[in-house]
């Protein structure tokens, strides 16, 4: 979309604008039924193991600082790293760089033991969808009975998207929450201020990933220090007839837009981690077990393990009565 040289199919936007919307309007039902990666991790998932709510409050950053810099480099026409950096292209197209189809395999190896590690600790795009699903306007539900608090759907969630009730916990008193989280308000500008400035700062490394950039370096190192053996990039510079001046520009166009966008991605990145801590010191009172709708990725094994929904099937589910039962009895 930024860059006008650059062909996009329509078939390709909207295959990107559709779950979004479906994202919006019922959930993450992508990650439920279309996408593939999704799909291989649930065929070799045999036991899940829940992780700590530190572990998984830290990995679930990863996402969103992925997505960030993800449109960073898309912005400034810099570079795909969600297409060059993705763990599983590698296994479906049976051949790539080792060094991804290693961690592509080593992450299946996780989703054995572990609920989708790809798509909660990974995923950009499952971290888009997410925000829309927090909002969803048909949300999911574990059942329309009432909850009878017996725990299968928390031990069945694959994702740990089911918060339990908060009823036999110690709680502390209102003042200090309130006092925590207004601490925490205080601080989120300073760590837009801040991220913006540490990104702003290393905008210079990060623009390297512009192919232009690197072939400045190349001519400048050239052009102090002559050699007679020319790489391919300064062959094709010199062949074109291209000019010191005309790269010079564009590198300082280049450099300029990476100052601005890093600033951006930075104070994002900052808001991210505000953001997080304050969603931590948020205690709110549960009597019955819900749904975390921004990681509920819709796979809809908390309804097929609650005992309120023998006979019942979600719509569109596939589920049959005598499964439930199954499911109940196993």
């Amino acid at each position: 979309m930024v860059d006008n040289t650059y062909i996009l199919p329509l078939s390709v936007l909207l295959f990107f604008i559709l779950p979004v919307i479906f994202a919006f309007l019922f959930g993450r039902v992508f990650c439920a039924g279309v996408c593939p990666f999704g799909a291989l991790q649930e065929l070799v998932n045999v036991k899940n193991y829940k992780l700590s709510k530190a572990v998984t409050t830290v990995l679930g950053l990863i996402p969103w600082l992925y997505l960030i810099f993800a449109v960073l480099y898309s912005v400034t026409r810099s570079s795909f790293i969600i297409c060059r950096f993705d763990p599983f292209i590698g296994i479906f197209r049976l051949g790539g760089d080792i060094g991804l189809i290693t961690f592509g395999a080593l992450l299946l190896v996780a989703s054995i033991f572990i609920g989708r590690p790809f798509c909660r600790f990974l995923c950009p795009y499952g971290a888009l969808l997410s925000l829309f699903s927090r909002v969803s306007i048909w949300k999911v539900e574990l059942t329309q009975k009432p909850c009878i608090n017996c725990e299968l759907c928390h031990n069945a969630c694959p994702v740990d998207a089911i918060k339990p009730p908060y009823d036999n916990k110690v709680k502390e008193s209102r003042l200090q929450g309130v006092k925590r989280i207004v601490n925490y308000f205080v601080i989120l500008p300073l760590m837009i201020v801040a991220g913006a400035i540490l990104l702003r700062s290393v905008s210079a490394q990060l623009s390297r990933a512009h192919k232009d950039v690197r072939l400045y370096d190349m001519v400048m190192q050239h052009e102090a220090d002559p050699q007679d053996i020319l790489s391919v990039e300064l062959e094709a510079f010199y062949g074109q007839g291209g000019t010191v001046e005309e790269l010079t520009g564009r590198y300082e166009t280049i450099q300029a837009d990476f100052k601005l966008y890093s600033t951006l991605a930075g104070a994002l990145i900052g808001l991210v981690i505000g953001l997080t801590l304050i969603g931590l010191s948020v205690k709110r009172t549960r009597r019955q077990y819900e749904i975390d709708h921004a990681a509920c990725v819709g796979c809809a094994r908390c309804f097929s393990y609650c005992p309120q929904n023998i006979g019942q099937t979600p719509k569109g589910s596939g589920l049959k009565a005598e499964n439930l039962k199954y499911n109940i009895q196993e």
